[in-house]
C-alpha cells in the first residue's frame, strides 16, 4: 500500500515545484517590467527634495533621467512624461535658464492640446505657464494671446471667481500694465474683451525704475512654483 502511493506523492511534489518555479519566474518578470517606472519615481522624489532644498542644478540632469525613462517607456502622450516634460523645464528656470525651458513648456501645451483637447483645465493651464515665462523674458506680444486663450478656457470650465480664472487675469492686467496698454488693463479688471490702445504719435517708451527686473524674478517664481 506505502509503495503504491510513492509515484502518486512523486509527482505531486513534482507538479508542486513546477508551479512554484512558474509563480516566482512570473513574479521576477512583472517586477523587471516595473523596475523603470520604480526607478523614475524615486528619481522623481529626489528631485522634488533637491528642488526644495534649493539645489535645483543637481535635481535637473536627474529630472532628465525621469523624463527618459518616462519616455522610453511609457510614450510621450502619457500624462506622466507630460508632468516630467512640465518639471524639466521649470527646472531650466530654476538654473536660469529659460531660454531652454521655453521649447519644453511649448511642447507641453503640443502634447496637452492633443491628448487632452483644447477646452481642458491642463491645456489652459500649460498655456498659462508658457505665458508666464515669455511674460517674465519680456516677450509681451507672445504672452498676451496665450494670457487670453488660458483664460477663456478656464472662463468656460471653471467660475468666474475660481483662483485659476483669477490668477491669470492678474497676470494679463501686470502684462498690459508693463506694455503700457492701460485701457485693456482696465478692461481685464472689469473682466470684459481687452480694448486697443489708441496709437499716439512720439508716445514714450515704458518707464521701468527697475520694475520690469522685479517684476521678472517675480514670474519665474511663479513659472517655477507651477507644476
Amino acid at each position: 500500500m506505502l509503495g503504491s502511493n510513492r509515484p502518486h506523492a512523486y509527482m505531486t511534489t513534482c507538479l508542486c515545484a513546477a508551479m512554484l518555479e512558474l509563480s516566482l519566474w512570473s513574479g521576477c518578470g512583472g517586477q523587471v517590467e516595473d523596475q523603470p517606472n520604480r526607478k523614475a519615481a524615486r528619481l522623481d522624489s529626489r528631485v522634488d527634495e533637491l528642488r526644495d532644498a534649493g539645489k535645483a542644478a543637481r535635481a535637473l540632469p536627474r529630472a532628465q533621467q525621469a523624463l527618459q525613462i518616462r519616455k522610453e517607456v511609457l510614450g510621450e502622450k502619457h500624462r506622466d512624461y507630460v508632468e516630467n516634460l512640465t518639471r524639466v523645464g521649470h527646472l531650466q528656470c530654476d538654473v536660469g535658464e529659460p531660454e531652454k525651458a521655453e521649447p519644453l513648456l511649448r511642447n507641453v501645451c503640443e502634447l496637452q492640446k492633443e491628448v487632452a483637447g483644447q477646452q481642458h483645465a491642463d491645456y489652459a493651464a500649460s498655456l498659462n505657464r508658457l505665458a508666464e515665462l515669455y511674460h517674465a523674458t519680456k516677450e509681451y506680444t507672445k504672452a498676451e494671446p496665450l494670457y487670453l486663450q488660458a483664460l477663456e478656457i478656464r472662463k468656460k470650465r471653471l467660475a468666474a471667481e475660481h483662483p485659476d480664472c483669477v490668477r491669470t487675469r492678474d497676470a494679463l492686467d501686470r502684462l498690459y500694465t508693463d506694455m503700457q496698454q492701460h485701457t485693456k488693463a482696465e478692461s481685464v479688471l472689469f473682466d470684459a474683451d481687452p480694448v486697443a490702445e489708441p496709437a499716439s504719435e512720439g508716445a514714450a517708451p515704458p518707464v521701468d525704475n527697475g520694475r520690469s527686473e522685479q517684476l521678472r524674478t517675480s514670474l519665474l517664481d511663479q513659472c517655477k512654483r507651477h507644476w
